[in-house]
């Protein structure tokens, strides 16, 4: 940690880390409360489902004490973020943990269509895609933040086409994954309506719920492509802002 070189504070970059910073924390907060929540109930799951909620909880509580290390080498030592032998890990414990989530969304999305293998295929697919897009992006970053100036922006290296065709396939891929799956558990839940009018009020109220659950995790990644695309290159401090809370709000609702 030695080679990190000092970086004149700049509230372009601060104010967002800071921003982020905090919101993470009170997320993290909320999972460690649903955590504790899920283990006093007295369901009776799995061990894959309770493996999976601890996988969850680890990666997102990953995901806070990097973007806190972040904040002590920005905000208080002043250094450039980009010379850390971290410097990638950021967004890719992100992308794994939409990914992780994304998986058992799939899982649910296969089993509310009896198990159809076609529907498994191309949803399986395309969560390789958008993870193979992550881990190429977290690999670009470490290659070119080498022979870059160093600064505090993973995104700054955009003027490399894969990097930035990775990053834009992920947010793209991620987005379409979210509402091909939300689609499919919709249209199941419309489709086991009874004819009874308490039970079909009940299932409308769970689509809703349903469609109210991908809302975060879509708003922040149409947010992000917004940001990302335009013009003010400084945006992509709040580019990190925003994609940053994506894994989070996936934590939130894939549960």
């Amino acid at each position: 940690m030695a080679d990190i070189q000092a970086l004149e504070p700049d509230v372009l970059t601060e104010a967002p880390l800071l921003l982020g910073g905090f919101i993470q924390a009170v997320l993290q907060g909320v999972i460690f409360a649903q955590a504790m929540k899920y283990w006093g109930s007295p369901l009776d799951d799995t061990r894959r489902m309770k493996a999976y909620v601890v996988v969850l909880v680890l990666l997102s509580a990953l995901q806070t004490s990097l973007i806190v290390y972040k904040q002590w080498i920005v905000l208080v030592m002043h250094k450039r973020w980009s010379s850390s032998p971290l410097n990638w890990s950021q967004l890719f414990v992100n992308g794994l943990l939409c990914s992780v989530c994304e998986t058992f969304l799939i899982r649910r999305c296969w089993k509310a269509t009896k198990r159809n293998t076609w529907v498994l295929v191309f949803l399986v697919l395309i969560g390789l895609i958008v993870f193979g897009a992550n881990l190429y992006l977290a690999i670009g970053i470490g290659q070119v933040s080498k022979y870059e100036v160093p600064n505090n922006d993973p995104l700054d290296s955009d003027w490399y086409f894969p990097t930035a065709f990775a990053f834009n396939l992920w947010i793209v891929g991620s987005l379409a994954l979210d509402v091909i799956v939300t689609s499919i558990l919709m249209v199941y839940l419309w489709q086991s309506k009874t004819g009874l009018g308490y039970l079909d009020k009940a299932l409308k109220h769970i689509i809703s719920i349903t469609w109210e659950s991908a809302a975060l995790p879509c708003a922040t990644m149409v947010i992000t492509t917004g940001l990302y695309h335009s013009k003010p290159p400084r945006s992509r401090h709040l580019v990190l802002l925003f994609i940053l809370l994506a894994g989070k709000f996936y934590v939130l609702v894939a549960r």
